[in-house]
């Protein structure tokens, strides 16, 4: 008889801790979301398009250099040959391009402005 006693000790013990557990969860979940609140309000408040405003300076210093040389070929036509270099006042050479381009000489028939 004592260890059908004990047993039943150890079953209602056992359920007496599952029963406050059980009740205890709603205080430990509202303690844990109020946490969770707790940290989402340090944040601030949310990101409002309307409520929000910036001032923005942009300040760029350029250094672009373009070099033009025209040249008259043996056939008349005129070769042209362009440089643009562009960069910053830290980085002047950053960026070259280069191109060239036949332009026919002007007819004297036709003048290119009539006054």
């Amino acid at each position: 008889m004592r260890k059908g006693q004990s047993i039943l000790e150890y079953t209602l013990l056992t359920a007496c801790f599952i029963a406050a557990v059980v009740a205890m969860q709603i205080y430990v979940k509202r303690g844990m979301e109020g946490k969770w609140r707790q940290n989402m309000d340090e944040f601030g408040t949310q990101y409002s398009a309307e409520h929000t405003s910036a001032d923005i300076l942009i300040k760029q210093n350029s250094v672009i250099k373009t070099t033009v040389e025209t040249k008259e070929r043996e056939d008349g036509k005129l070769t042209s040959v362009t440089t643009t270099e562009l960069g910053s006042a830290a980085e002047p050479n950053r960026d070259v391009r280069s191109g060239w381009e036949v332009v026919n000489t002007p007819s004297t028939e036709a003048p290119l402005f009539q006054p």
